[in-house]
């Protein structure tokens, strides 16, 4: 077998093992983004964002109609993430939230999002921010709180809460805390939440026992993978999430 034949192969083998899979849920950045705004007379204004073709399964009911899934979704995160300032939770009073707004997404979707306000007591120090859903990895930014330079928080649904200090503008995170907070998001980006990844790879090397075969084809497949990523993120192409992730 030449190079491009090999090459050919694992092109191919990659495009049927996703064209079967119906929750490739290792390829999604979250479903879900809370955005914090600068305290302001007792209160921090908190913005949620839902990316509605990246849900989880099971979060909304299959009866929902396709129109309202969005909103559903939205309705639902937003009302199960946890609020605590100095051990007392925080709670959003009804009539202070506005109405979800739909906004195009880099890909050409639509994300929708909703601001609500905190009273948070005088004189906190620490805002931790939690959900209580299994929605998977999401991220909380604050820059209006802790400046430009900002860090990301990274939570996991139904695990541990993530602090942002309400006082002084942070230090910009160090390249090496950066390249280690990716080392992380990658290694679980494939284990637990890529086994698609390690079952095409396992697949090929079951097909092929050559090293050379097998390098062609995995290299490939990275190449293959990082420039549809790409074109996905820059609105080059804006194909229909249910082809790739099955209906939700």
């Amino acid at each position: 077998m030449n190079l491009s034949q090999a090459a050919a192969r694992g092109l191919a083998g990659a495009f049927l093992l996703f064209s079967g899979s119906s929750t490739a849920f290792a390829h999604q950045f979250g479903a879900l983004q809370v955005d914090l705004g600068a305290p302001a007379d007792g209160r921090v204004q908190v913005t949620v964002t839902v990316d509605p073709e990246h849900l989880p399964p099971g979060l909304v009911p299959e009866s929902t109609p396709a129109g309202d899934r969005g909103r559903v979704a939205l309705d639902t995160l937003a009302a199960a993430l946890v609020f605590e300032s100095g051990g007392e939770k925080l709670s959003m009073k009804d009539g202070e939230r506005s109405a979800p707004v739909a906004t195009a997404s880099p890909s050409g979707g639509l994300f929708l999002y909703r601001s609500f306000f905190l009273d948070v007591p005088e004189g906190a120090q620490e805002l931790r921010i939690g959900e209580t859903l299994p929605v998977g990895a999401f991220v909380v930014r604050a820059p209006a709180i802790e400046g430009k330079d900002a860090p990301l928080h990274w939570a996991e649904g139904g695990g541990a809460a993530v602090e942002v200090v309400l006082g002084a503008p942070v230090a910009a995170p160090s390249r090496g805390q950066v390249f280690r907070q990716y080392v992380v998001l990658g290694f679980t980006h494939i284990l637990p939440k890529g086994l698609d990844h390690i079952c095409f790879v396992l697949g090929l090397f079951l097909l092929s026992t050559r090293w050379k075969a097998l390098l062609v084809q995995v290299t490939s497949f990275t190449v293959a993978h990082t420039l549809t990523l790409a074109a996905s993120i820059y609105g080059v192409v804006a194909p229909d999430h249910r082809i790739y992730e099955g209906s939700q």
